[in-house]
């Protein structure tokens, strides 16, 4: 059930969960970590929030202050018959909306741009190390175009791998290929659909945007450190390479207003990146050893993201409104009370005075008379 405090909650637990997430992952930067487990954590995280609704074990959390207070301020009318919360709710969704569809159309006109050029031949001396990367169910092709930065691939179910024209070696191009078939066959996309709708959602908090960036950067360790396992690849090479393609796309113009210049919805292979993540993320392919164990998260990190992730689900902060002066114990009667129905549930009026707000109308409430605003 969505509640305006579980929504509250979530939201609030979410965002401890990714600045901890974050200061782990920047302590960890320069080390070689298995990444899947946060990257689990970020995912999991944003379908919370993509689904803010309250669950039937959930725990409450009661407030006789600061969410008293806050909650009056909410309600009260500023506007007409308009709530403060009713405006924020407007303004909220409103821009959220505007957001998702900027999302969608820059999708779609980039798919469809690029599902004008026909295909292209893999070299077939090139195949064999490309049989690891190859998915087994869904289709993939690849074309060749002179006017995108860096390589790059999108859609979800189809996909299609963008590559410069340009001459490459069989080095140069086979590792191109291993890094765009890895994110697609790793759901990649899937995973950025998901991010791109939570950043559209919920556009106003400023974590969101760590969320994002952090996850990117984990898809993209994510692909080096696969592509790295491969015997014929190397860490120096690799990185040289990405450096070259780096540069390349500086030099094309970052900043043309190109259709799918920062559509969300692609990975691309090099150039998306600000220096200091690039520098980053080639320090991380330097100190690639296939042979040495990952660094794990200590006990105290996993525990305390632990205890993060089941507040996100299983915690809600709600106000408890106090009792009328005056009234230690009172009985609710057909004479001094009745129930005001709103769109945010059903409030409770005691001797004309709020006293709290009820999700439904249960057994003690049901001899009230219910009004409408």
């Amino acid at each position: 059930m969505f509640t305006t405090w579980g929504t509250i909650s979530v939201i609030f637990f979410s965002s401890l969960s990714i600045y901890f997430l974050k200061q782990l992952k920047d302590r960890y930067a320069n080390q070689q970590i298995d990444i899947k487990p946060l990257l689990i954590i970020f995912v999991v995280i944003s379908l919370r929030l993509a689904i803010p609704i309250e669950l039937p074990i959930i725990g409450h959390f009661l407030s006789t202050n600061v969410l008293v207070l806050l909650s009056k301020m909410l309600r009260t009318k500023i506007l007409m018959d308009y709530m403060i919360l009713d405006l924020m709710i407007f303004f909220w969704f409103t821009i959220s909306a505007y957001k998702l569809i900027k999302l969608i159309r820059k999708t779609y006109v980039t798919n469809r741009v690029f599902s004008i050029f026909p295909s292209s031949e893999i070299p077939q001396s090139i195949m064999p190390s490309l049989v690891d990367f190859m998915p087994k169910r869904r289709k993939i092709r690849v074309i060749y175009v002179n006017f995108v930065p860096a390589p790059m691939v999108i859609g979800l179910v189809k996909g299609t791998i963008i590559i410069p024209k340009d001459d490459y070696t069989e080095a140069e191009l086979s590792m191109i290929l291993q890094h765009e078939l890895t994110h697609f066959l790793h759901f990649h996309m899937l995973i950025k659909l998901l991010i791109e709708f939570i950043y559209a959602l919920y556009w106003w908090n400023p974590l969101l945007f760590v969320i994002r960036r952090q996850t990117y950067e984990l898809l993209e360790k994510d692909v080096d450190l696969h592509v790295l396992k491969m015997k014929e690849n190397n860490s120096v090479t690799y990185t040289e390479f990405l450096f070259k393609m780096y540069r390349k796309a500086e030099t094309y113009g970052i900043n043309s207003n190109i259709i799918w210049n920062k559509t969300p919805l692609i990975s691309e292979f090099a150039g998306n990146e600000s220096n200091s993540e690039f520098t980053t993320r080639c320090r991380s392919i330097l100190s690639f050893d296939e042979n040495s164990k990952r660094t794990k998260l200590n006990n105290l990190s996993y525990t305390l993201l632990l205890i993060l992730i089941v507040m996100v689900s299983l915690v809600t902060f709600q106000p408890d409104y106090p009792i009328p002066e005056g009234n230690e114990y009172f009985i609710l009667t057909e004479d001094n009370s009745y129930i005001i129905e709103t769109d945010k549930g059903f409030d409770v009026y005691y001797k004309n005075e709020y006293l709290e707000t009820i999700e439904e109308i249960t057994v003690e409430y049901e001899h009230l008379e219910v009004k409408s605003e």
